[in-house]
């Protein structure tokens, strides 16, 4: 039996009562059974990793106290509270303007199943379980910063992206969304500027959103238009969250082909290679 389930209704009781921890049980749950999933698909006749004490060598002084090992269940333990918390931002933004829109549901349902390939039946629970998270009343600022915790500065870009996603969904981005998502960038140490540039990213139909997502003024000159789209394509290069996921691969990507749509857009506009 997997520790998703204790850890998911331990952290489940810190914020909603006895409801919290069912519901965090049950995210424990569908986490465990996810992961017994990949762990069936991979390569079990592959041998462990010989450690240096089973190949005879002795270690270094200090040692045993300086660098202990982090075992499989430290690395669920913190992968389950992650999960959790994500789960809780995406169900924090889900109903955030009063009401939990059908195309929300539509996006968090393909882009977990792209993260965590659940049957339908475990993305049915999953779904399930976030939309009675939205029923509770807690804090969003203290789930984005125990999800911090867990990211490098890349990947927290990436959640960002994913949750303005999906405040966007229904084609609507209404102040109380707005609010969610700023209380949410700055517990997750995104400037403000940033932020502003996703939203241009994902709401192209205003005038100068190309510059926007490029973090300039319309009066920039071509050469501070270069630089931009330079430092931007290399800050969110989709190779700088290798191997933390795929909806942070994914998201990484979208992000990344906004830039370049708005610097050829300036580009055409501008009459410059």
């Amino acid at each position: 039996m997997g520790n998703s389930k204790w850890i998911g209704g331990v952290l489940g009781a810190i914020w909603g009562g006895p409801l919290g921890a069912l519901v965090g049980f049950g995210v424990g749950w569908i986490v465990d059974k996810a992961v017994a999933r990949q762990d069936d698909e991979e390569d079990i006749s592959r041998p462990p990793p010989r450690t240096r004490a089973a190949r005879g060598a002795s270690p270094s002084p200090g040692a045993a106290s300086s660098a202990r090992p982090v075992d499989d269940e430290s690395r669920q333990v913190g992968a389950d509270e992650f999960t959790i918390c994500v789960c809780v931002l995406i169900a924090g933004v889900m109903k955030s303007d009063g009401v939990i829109h059908p195309e929300e549901i539509a996006l968090v349902s393909r882009r977990l199943k792209e993260n965590y390939h659940f049957d339908d039946d475990g993305m049915k629970r999953m779904l399930g379980f976030i939309q009675e998270l939205a029923q509770g009343e807690w804090s969003v600022e203290e789930f984005a910063l125990r999800a911090r915790r867990h990211l490098r500065m890349p990947a927290r870009r990436n959640l960002l992206y994913f949750l303005l996603e999906i405040a966007y969904a229904n084609g609507q981005y209404v102040f109380a969304e707005q609010q969610v998502i700023r209380a949410i960038a700055a517990c997750l140490g995104l400037r403000e500027a940033e932020v502003t540039a996703m939203e241009a990213s994902l709401n192209r139909t205003e005038s100068g959103w190309a510059y926007q997502v490029l973090e300039l003024s319309a009066d920039a000159s071509d050469a501070e238009v270069k630089k931009a789209y330079r430092r931007l394509a290399m800050m969110h290069h989709p190779d700088k969250v290798a191997g933390q996921g795929e909806i942070a691969e994914a998201a990484a990507t979208r992000k990344f082909q906004a830039i370049n749509a708005a610097y050829e857009k300036i580009k055409q506009e501008r009459n410059f290679n």
